[in-house]
């Protein structure tokens, strides 16, 4: 790590993130034609880089993605090279466990994440006979809930129909580790084995990384992207003392932590935002979503 990490003064053009041995590359432009040709360029830089530090690059292993809306089209080829070798565009590709594809939608990480459950589902579903709920609800946390809980509130902000669709395979889930009817009603189930379904457990997470936000538990950079509507404007309004939230034009942001922190945050209840201590927040507000699982379905839009 420490005989690489000087790469990132090898261009000031692009924007490297670097973890472990794990590099990757940003760089932006208005249109197709100078992305490509500034690109180019700055990885000759790059592979310079690596022969006066006497480095070789895997380009098998070396990817490029272009990142666009999901209505956008790509009417033209990008030809990236290292040494004249060229490099594989992808759709999609995994960063540190997470899959991220060029619509940053989540979609192809929630389906990853789908099978995988399905997979644990299976294992919990052949031994349930033979085990008491303690057991099952044990697994349940081991093999199923990792998996809800890894980088939650980067993919889990957008309700696509996969995010639906992970929801139903939870749901199955705790009918199994309950044994359940399949159409048993799932919210009180929920409840009696304090598991918070899909949808409250990403309102959890996030307002979570908000309190650490609000509280400077996290670096400077998270904690001033969030400002209060007082600093915005002077009008003396009851929400003046709630977060900005930023307007936004795109989908692509609207589901993105910047927009929903705030959103979900200025909805929780004044007494729980003013908790003392993380531990705290986290004990009244899960209680908080729990109590409203058994008194009535509608409070969420998922059946």
């Amino acid at each position: 790590i420490l005989y690489i990490n000087d790469i990132v003064n090898v261009s000031n053009l692009c924007n490297i993130v670097m973890f472990s041995d794990d590099t990757n590359i940003f760089f932006n432009d208005n249109t197709l034609l100078n992305l490509e040709n500034r690109t180019n360029q700055e990885l000759i830089k790059i592979s310079r880089w690596f022969k006066l530090n006497k480095l070789s690059l895997n380009v098998k292993k070396t990817n490029f993605i272009i990142f666009r809306t999901k209505i956008k089209s790509i009417n033209s080829d990008i030809k990236l090279f290292i040494d004249s070798v060229p490099i594989t565009q992808v759709k999609e590709t995994k960063f540190l466990g997470v899959i991220i594809n060029e619509s940053l939608n989540w979609s192809s990480h929630m389906h990853a994440v789908k099978l995988k459950v399905m997979k644990s589902l299976g294992v919990i579903r052949r031994i349930k006979q033979n085990v008491p709920l303690y057991v099952l609800r044990m697994l349940y946390f081991t093999l199923i809930q990792p998996y809800f809980d890894y980088c939650n509130i980067v993919w889990s902000l957008n309700k696509t129909t996969v995010f639906v669709e992970l929801f139903r395979c939870q749901k199955k889930a705790i009918r199994i580790i309950t044994n359940s009817k399949w159409n048993a009603h799932s919210r009180p189930i929920f409840a009696h084995c304090n598991i918070l379904p899909l949808d409250n457990l990403s309102n959890f997470y996030v307002a979570c990384f908000m309190y650490r936000c609000l509280h400077n538990l996290l670096p400077a950079y998270f904690c001033d992207i969030f400002t209060i509507n007082a600093n915005i404007h002077l009008h003396n309004t009851r929400q003046k003392n709630n977060l900005h939230i930023v307007s936004h034009r795109l989908n692509t942001r609207k589901f993105t932590i910047r927009f929903q922190g705030p959103l979900i945050w200025n909805s929780i209840n004044t007494d729980i935002r003013n908790s003392d201590s993380l531990f705290t927040f986290k004990k009244k507000l899960k209680a908080s979503f729990l109590s409203t699982l058994s008194i009535t379905e509608s409070s969420t839009h998922f059946t």
